[in-house]
């Protein structure tokens, strides 16, 4: 999973904040249950839009923000709260916990009064067509306070035709994702980011316990073969490196797509891997179209 992040703010409660109860949403199946801890109101986003349901890809960014949280414990002015996320399949069973991910910090009540938090679900931990129960948990690590948020989803892959991948000496699974919507017969939407997730890697030369993976995206002219445009490293700002459990669970390439001009654009895209350290590499291509 991806870094969860701990925001400050400020936010004033209100007559609506309750120490104990339960809140649901019918459409996306979100039930949020607090005890001795409190909040004003909650978001849920599915990169940084409203979530409608409870199918959701590879690749996104499911986030929870609560406002107005409050209730903890204090000693000598800070409290002390704790962040989990846990993912299970329907019978219960953990598929992926992330516990104590604020560690053991002291906060000013103030800087706990708006939480965000998000997952972003991988290909190598979850499998596309399954169930699953998606748990965000605030809890008290001075008191018995807790808000625990529970959404059920159900992770779909998105399907192109003719995704081709070429591998010398790198090996692993790939796909292709758009942030804006589903990759419906190699249509891409034009809004968000789009490009390519490859999980399971394997092959990189390890020096020191670190990886060096380059990676660049190319768009070329049906026809011709000829570049149309091409990115630098996009992995250039990583100098130190990855760990092999990083690389495994998944990297991303993405493009960012605001240029109206794209309209309709029909390209190749190219998806070059390699490793800096050694000559693994692994290329992919498949026919897009934006729209």
């Amino acid at each position: 999973m991806q870094i969860n992040r701990w925001l400050t703010g400020l936010a004033l409660l209100c007559a609506c904040n309750f120490s104990a109860g339960v809140k649901k949403d019918l459409r996306t199946g979100l039930s949020i249950r607090n005890d001795h801890l409190h909040y004003s109101d909650y978001t849920l986003l599915r990169n940084g839009e409203p979530l409608k349901n409870r199918t959701i890809q590879y690749g996104d960014k499911i986030t929870l923000r609560l406002d107005g949280v409050g209730g903890f414990t204090r000693e000598m002015g800070y409290v002390y709260p704790d962040l989990s996320v846990i993912i299970r399949k329907k019978n219960g069973q953990p598929v992926e916990e992330n516990k104590d991910l604020l560690e053991n910090k002291p906060y000013t009540p103030q800087q706990v009064s708006l939480v965000e938090t998000y997952y972003v679900p991988a290909p190598g931990a979850l499998k596309a067509g399954i169930a699953y129960e998606l748990e965000f948990r605030i809890k008290d690590k001075k008191g018995k306070g807790a808000i625990t948020a529970t959404l059920p989803v159900t992770v779909k892959m998105n399907k192109v035709n003719r995704l081709t991948l070429k591998q010398e000496g790198l090996n692993g699974e790939a796909m292709i994702y758009a942030d804006a919507g589903p990759v419906i017969n190699n249509i891409v939407p034009l809004k968000g980011r789009a490009g390519m997730i490859c999980w399971g890697l394997k092959g990189f030369r390890e020096e020191q316990g670190r990886v060096f993976p380059g990676g660049r995206i190319s768009l070329l002219d049906p026809a011709t073969g000829k570049v149309k445009m091409e990115t630098a490293d996009l992995f250039a700002g990583r100098t130190d490196g990855m760990s092999l459990e990083q690389v495994a669970s998944g990297l991303t390439m993405f493009l960012n797509l605001q240029n109206p001009s794209l309209q309709g654009d029909k390209s190749i895209w190219q998806f070059e891997l390699w490793d800096k350290k050694g000559p693994g590499r692994m290329q992919a291509r498949v026919l897009l179209q934006l729209e």
